[in-house]
């Protein structure tokens, strides 16, 4: 079972928040763990036992004088144990960058099972957004809000619909142009990704803070159009921007930063790519996708005035020539695509079967080029303003059912960060 399933948003998630609802603060605790518990025992199958076990030592040391940076150290070699003979229970890198977050910040005794529950806290232990303890305990004596509850609900259909309309249908695409072999096909190839890859993770997320809103949470932001930025460095400012702060705050500043001159910055910056890469994955193409964007990044931070802002499409470019490595499956066929891209070794520029998915997917892959803008955000606001919240509501709801509908025949696939 996952977040976007019929059993989960047509059945349980109502149930679950209807008993939630009625539950007075003390019961809150309990009931989320329950909740948790199932969701994840239905989602991981026979690995379910794996991260309960894992979350057991972390509760402990939040009230037992345990020295948390070794546990945290732990935690670390037992995820690149876990990676490294392919054993990945779902979850489990977000589940550590959680534990290790709570384990470094989090100083004061806290309770053993609300840590549990907030390792386990079911919209985000599967892919996120990485969230603090402090919001989790907030989030527990929330007073609720039908009106927060009613946005929430908005905001879970938003994310369901870029899932099973934009997402999905990209991938689709991307599938039918990466089998062209021209370098017109292979650019479609990339922009085709590039968006899937933005619609499929930023719907989840959006799934996430909505079903956590419903439970009266507020999980942080995870994409903020990144796509409309205009250098690399404030891309992944931009993207998967909870992780990104995760590793500014427990890679990046304790090795030193930008504070002690450039080679201390470089061997920072280092760190963090070289973990990063290896939190997504093992294969050589992703360490490769990191070493790209330290370069990138490095670059721009050593080398251009601080605060530099580019052009858009230039760093948009620069962004995507970097998923080639993210979605290639070794070096070889990374380089053959780059070598098709730039029309190189006999490469065609086009063939007839370019125009002919262009002509089929060109609207489509403007409407989702537009919609990875803020122009129907700001449209939307701009209707709020004049006519209230109701057609939002009235528009989120019939996006829910259409999505729901769609989803309920088979029609989505998995979302690609949950293998991670």
């Amino acid at each position: 079972m996952r977040l976007v399933s019929l059993t989960f948003l047509a059945l349980l998630l109502p149930i679950f928040a209807a008993v939630y609802s009625i539950l007075p603060r003390s019961g809150r605790l309990f009931a989320l763990f329950v909740y948790s518990l199932a969701f994840y025992a239905l989602a991981a199958g026979k690995a379910a036992f794996f991260l309960p076990l894992l979350s057991l030592p972390v509760a402990l040391a939040a009230r037992l004088p345990l020295d948390r940076r070794v546990l945290a150290a732990v935690l670390a070699l037992v995820f690149a144990l876990c990676k490294g003979i392919g054993f990945l229970p779902l979850g489990l890198s977000f589940f550590v960058l959680r534990a290790i977050g709570f384990l470094l910040s989090e100083k004061d005794e806290k309770r053993p099972g609300a840590v549990m529950t907030y390792l386990l806290f079911f919209p985000t232990v599967t892919m996120g957004p990485l969230w603090r303890y402090t919001d989790f305990e907030a989030g527990l004596s929330a007073v609720r809000d039908d009106r927060k509850i009613a946005d929430a609900v908005c905001r879970l259909s938003l994310g369901l619909f870029k899932k099973v309309f934009f997402a999905d249908r990209l991938l689709a695409a991307y599938h039918d142009f990466s089998a062209h072999g021209t370098a017109l096909g292979s650019a479609a190839t990339l922009l085709c990704f590039a968006l899937y890859l933005y619609f499929d993770f930023s719907g989840y997320s959006d799934i996430a803070v909505g079903v956590g809103g419903i439970f009266g949470f507020s999980l942080p932001e995870n994409f903020d159009y990144p796509y409309m930025s205009r250098s690399v460095g404030e891309f992944f400012r931009r993207w998967h921007s909870t992780l990104g702060r995760w590793l500014f705050e427990y890679v990046y500043l304790p090795l030193g930063g930008s504070r002690n001159g450039a080679r201390r910055t470089l061997l920072s910056l280092l760190a963090v790519w070289g973990s990063t890469a290896f939190w997504h994955g093992t294969t050589l193409c992703y360490f490769l996708w990191g070493a790209y964007f330290f370069l990138l990044v490095a670059a721009e931070k050593l080398l251009l005035p601080k605060g530099f802002k580019g052009l858009r499409l230039p760093t948009f470019c620069l962004v995507s020539l970097g998923w080639v490595f993210f979605f290639s499956p070794n070096p070889a066929s990374a380089f053959d695509f780059f070598k098709r891209l730039f029309c190189l070794g006999g490469t065609l520029l086009y063939d007839r079967a370019d125009f002919y998915d262009f002509a089929r997917f060109a609207p489509f892959l403007l409407l989702s080029a537009l919609a990875a803008t803020p122009i129907f955000r700001d449209l939307a606001r701009a209707v709020q303003r004049r006519f209230g919240r109701l057609p939002l509501r009235v528009a989120s709801l019939v996006l829910f059912v259409f999505s729901l509908s769609y989803a309920a025949a088979g029609g989505y696939s998995p979302f690609l960060y949950a293998s991670y």
